[in-house]
Formats: structure tokens, C-alpha cells, sequence
């Protein structure tokens, strides 16, 4: 297996793969020609795979809940996605969890909600409990959106 780069133009109906490289800088080269303010181009990155070989499935495994000021928190079931590397909705799942935490105005500004998503199962649940424990600790308040990925 290796990776191409295509250039691409387009959404929806009008989305085509105008060219295959094997190299980004060839594809960035071709990408930035005529590429004005009425051109979408961009460079986009593909798995190819040799003749006979398949792709794997891979798992993630996400725990989400809702962290209210007051301390209370609403657990969400724990979810695992299963399907192929280019199939998931919010990119190819990372060993390392990523972690994303939400104050939406659903929440009247008295909460928010923790999302994290990754790979390892036991790398999730444990970023999933260090920044839950966190959150309640400073009540939410002080924290703005965040999204990062989990390096501790």
C-alpha cells in the first residue's frame, strides 16, 4: 500500500479527481496553476493498494458525556465504530485519543459536553477520565471550547 495525491476540484455533483501523483509537491505544483478565486483545486491524499492486497478494518471507541456546573454529569453509552481507515466521519482514528470539549448554547451556559475518540481503548478511557475530572474540577466555567489531541 502506498499513498497518492490526487487533485481535485468540485463538491457534491461536481467533484472529479482531475490528476494521480505520487509525490504532494508534484500535486501542489498543479494544484496552485490557475488556481483563482472562481478555483477549488486541492490536493487531497488517497490509499492505493497493490494488486491482491486488502484493506483492514480498524475499531474507535469514543466515550461522550455531558458535564453540567453543578457537578452533574450525564453519561452517554460507549460507542465503537468499526470500519475502514478512509470511512470515518471524523478522520482515520489516532492511537493517541483526540479530546474535544464543547459549552454549546444547548447547555444555557451551564455546562458542555467532553468527547473523546481514538483507537486504543484503554488510551480513551483513560483521557476520557483525566480531563472529566478536570472539567469538574474548575466547574467548567473557566474552560473556552477545546479540541487537542491527548499527549499526557
Amino acid at each position: 500500500m502506498k499513498t497518492v495525491y490526487a487533485v481535485s476540484q468540485g463538491s457534491y455533483s461536481d467533484y472529479r479527481v482531475e490528476v494521480l501523483f505520487e509525490s504532494r509537491e508534484q500535486a501542489e505544483l498543479i494544484a496552485a496553476e490557475n488556481n483563482d478565486y472562481f478555483s477549488d483545486k486541492r490536493v487531497e491524499e488517497f490509499l492505493l493498494y497493490d494488486e491482491g492486497e486488502m484493506p483492514t478494518k480498524m475499531a474507535e471507541y469514543s466515550l461522550v458525556c455531558e458535564i453540567f456546573d453543578a457537578g452533574i454529569v450525564q453519561e452517554r453509552d460507549p460507542g465503537i465504530t468499526v470500519e475502514y481507515p478512509w470511512a470515518f466521519w471524523s478522520g482515520t482514528p489516532t492511537e493517541r485519543p483526540k479530546v474535544r470539549y464543547v459549552r454549546a448554547p444547548i447547555h444555557k451556559d451551564k455546562g458542555g459536553r467532553l468527547e473523546v475518540r481514538g483507537s486504543n481503548k484503554q488510551a480513551v478511557q483513560q483521557a476520557y477520565s483525566d480531563n472529566k475530572a478536570r472539567i469538574l474540577s474548575v466547574g467548567g466555567k473557566t474552560l473556552v471550547n477545546e479540541e487537542k489531541e491527548y499527549t499526557e
